[in-house]
C-alpha cells in the first residue's frame, strides 16, 4: 500500500486511515505511518499543511527508528524520504549512515524478505546518492 501511497493521494489516505485504526503499532508500522504522513505533504498546496504533514511524519518515523534502530525497513524509508525532499527542510543528516547500513545488509545477505530486498536494491540503483561503484556492487549480488 505504501508504494501506491507515493503516487496516489487516495491510497495515502486509505493507508493512514488503516494505520490510525490499529490499536498498537509496531515500530515498522509506526514508521510507515510517519512516512505516509510525510508523503501527504505532496498532495496539498497549502504550505502550512505541507510543513505540518512533513514534520508530523518525520517525528513518527524518527520515533520508530529510536525504538528499533537496526530495522532495515525503517532505515530504507528514511533514506527514501531524505533523498527525495528539498534540502531546505534540513532532513538529510542520516543519508550516509542509512546508506551504509543498507549496503552492508545487502552485502551480508541479512535481509531475509526477498520482496523488501528487491525494493531496496531497485531504490538504491535509482538513488543519486549512491556512487556508480556502489551500484555496481548491488548489481553483482
Amino acid at each position: 500500500m505504501f508504494e501506491q501511497a507515493s503516487v496516489s493521494e487516495i491510497s495515502a489516505n486509505k493507508l493512514i486511515d488503516l494505520l490510525n485504526n490499529e490499536p498498537k503499532l509496531s515500530p515498522t508500522l509506526l514508521g510507515y505511518k510517519g512516512s505516509t504522513l510525510a508523503l501527504q505533504a505532496k498532495y496539498t498546496i497549502n504550505p502550512i499543511k505541507k510543513l505540518k504533514y512533513f514534520n508530523d511524519g518525520k517525528s513518527l518515523l524518527e520515533k520508530a527508528i529510536i525504538n528499533d534502530p537496526q530495522n532495515i525497513e525503517l532505515r530504507y524509508l528514511r533514506l527514501a524520504i531524505q533523498t527525495n525532499i528539498p534540502t531546505f527542510l534540513n532532513y538529510y543528516k542520516n543519508i550516509d549512515s542509512d546508506k551504509i547500513l543498507l549496503l552492508g545488509a545487502i552485502k551480508s545477505r541479512s535481509i531475509s524478505d526477498a520482496d523488501l530486498l528487491k525494493k531496496i536494491i531497485h531504490f538504491l540503483n535509482q538513488c543519486k546518492q549512491i556512487s556508480p561503484a556502489e551500484k555496481n556492487q548491488l548489481n553483482t549480488k
